[in-house]
């Protein structure tokens, strides 16, 4: 026997052995991927399910001004439809455009606007449309596919859920 060879093995066989914690790593990265994949399948347009998403929040007007691609002070007109945002059913509404604070936009213009969903709530809109309101408002805007995620499509959208509808001064 050759003193490179091991019983019952080749020399080539024994040295692709693994230690027992590399197994065992190896099966932690298995399972990881497992989960990894069946939330990404969350994620996925037409799966059936949404994609969560973690609004951030913004303290003041400047911070949501900042955020913003487009801010004004506009009247809510009327419900236009609806459309899918993040797997979510999302209102679509028209609003009529009273004042331009920052952006491209003239007032009087008529525009759509998406209402983002929060996600994975269960309903649409639990504490409300904050579209669904009478009288001015200021609308913090962004251009929907620059949100980055699947399924945020395009057109105009509030930056949040929560922070995309304040107060006209």
């Amino acid at each position: 026997m050759d003193s490179t060879e091991t019983v019952g093995t080749t020399a080539h066989q024994a040295r692709r052995r693994r230690s027992p914690r590399s197994v065992v790593a190896r099966a932690a990265v298995a399972a990881a991927a497992g989960v990894l994949t069946g939330l990404l399948a969350a994620c996925v347009p037409g799966s059936g399910s949404e994609t969560c998403v973690s609004w951030a929040s913004f303290p003041d007007d400047a911070a949501r001004t900042e955020q913003a691609d487009l801010v004004v002070d506009a009247t809510v007109v009327e419900q236009a439809g609806t459309r899918s945002m993040f797997g979510a059913e999302a209102t679509v509404w028209s609003i009529e455009v009273g004042s331009v604070v920052k952006g491209d936009a003239e007032p009087g213009e008529r525009l759509e606007v998406v209402s983002t969903p929060p996600t994975c709530t269960g309903e649409a809109y639990p504490d409300g449309d904050p579209l669904d309101v009478a009288g001015e408002v200021r609308l913090y805007l962004k251009d929907a596919a620059s949100f980055q995620l699947p399924g945020s499509g395009d057109g105009w959208a509030l930056i949040t859920p929560l922070d995309g509808v304040g107060e006209a001064p």
